[in-house]
């Protein structure tokens, strides 16, 4: 998959807005759930689920070297 990126830059740059896109829409989610849940299991996932988001949007949006 990375060979077929590095022949054209602009599949690249999609790929990586549709997933910083969804990611967004996760991050959203989760943290309405972290917040609004009467369950405080479900809360503690969706916090535990924030922070692997977090991780993944910084993985992203790291400049190749």
């Amino acid at each position: 998959m990375s060979s077929v990126a590095t022949l054209n830059p602009d599949i690249e740059l999609n790929l990586k807005s549709n997933a910083l896109e969804v990611l967004q829409v996760a991050w959203k989610a989760s943290r309405r759930m972290e917040t609004l849940s009467d369950d405080r299991k479900d809360a503690k996932a969706a916090e535990r689920a924030l922070a692997f988001i977090d991780k993944a949007f910084a993985e992203l949006e790291r400049k190749n070297p």
